[in-house]
């Protein structure tokens, strides 16, 4: 199955239909009342991903995009790897 909807594949996987990749964010919900499970495959490891901040310049950046950022890089380097 293919889609461009994260609740669709999301939604396929509390079916029952099988297996996604997706992020913590995603499912913690699903994890935390186990209507999901993590599952390790032992033959496979997920593409480690980033995110980028793209700014038109370093200079006169708003203090709240700069307090954006970094409160998104804490709470990215908090989550679980899963």
């Amino acid at each position: 199955m293919a889609a461009n909807s994260v609740d669709t594949v999301r939604g396929a996987c509390v079916a029952g239909a099988g297996l996604a990749l997706l992020t913590y964010w995603d499912v913690a919900r699903d994890l935390a009342d186990e209507t999901l499970v993590t599952v390790t495959l032992k033959d496979a490891e997920p593409e480690l991903l980033a995110i980028w901040a793209v700014l038109p310049t370093r200079q006169h950046t708003p203090a709240r995009v700069r307090r954006f950022l970094d409160v998104m890089k804490e709470e990215l380097s908090t989550r679980p790897r899963t």
